[in-house]
């Protein structure tokens, strides 16, 4: 009786001392895939700016700086614009300088948000939509073999949208 013991013991001492420290360290694996930075083609973001990522065949994450966001793979962090200051062009303030129109009585964005910055960790290739007020832009991200983070900056309001 005390031998089938004996060798359940030593099997679970072999097994436990495999453990996760024993694997080697992938260069990458605590490295995002992606560094998205969003911006404004002209100006500022509006606090309604959603960003969407599709990735994995049905994955798919939003990002919006002024909602509760899930953060499994992605993770960003406005930098907002200093408050009637010189945040745009020639020392426009961020009221005067953004092509949203600014507060107004029917409720739209207003523009504060310089830009915003994203580390995306999905494993692989990604489809990233950036939408705002009237404005949509659209990017294929692909992973590059010799580096582990793929950077990228995407120009809310340009014509470089992918179809």
């Amino acid at each position: 009786m005390k031998r089938p013991w004996m060798a359940l013991a030593a099997s679970g001492a072999l097994l436990s001392s495999c453990g996760p420290d024993d694997r080697p360290q992938q260069p990458c694996a605590s490295k995002p895939d992606f560094v998205l930075t969003v911006r404004a083609e002209q100006g500022l973001l509006p606090d309604d700016t959603l960003i969407s990522v599709k990735f994995g065949g049905d994955g798919h994450e939003t990002y919006s700086p002024s909602g509760h966001n899930a953060r499994q793979i992605l993770f960003c962090e406005p930098t907002y614009a200093p408050p009637g200051g010189n945040a745009g062009a020639g020392g426009a303030t961020s009221s005067e300088n953004h092509a949203f129109g600014g507060a107004d009585d029917a409720g739209a964005a207003v523009a504060t948000i310089a830009a915003i910055g994203c580390e995306l960790w999905t494993g692989g290739p990604a489809w990233v939509t950036v939408s705002a007020y009237d404005l949509e832009t659209s990017q294929a991200l692909a992973p590059k073999d010799d580096v582990c983070t793929s950077w990228y900056d995407i120009s809310l309001g340009a014509d470089d949208t992918e179809p």
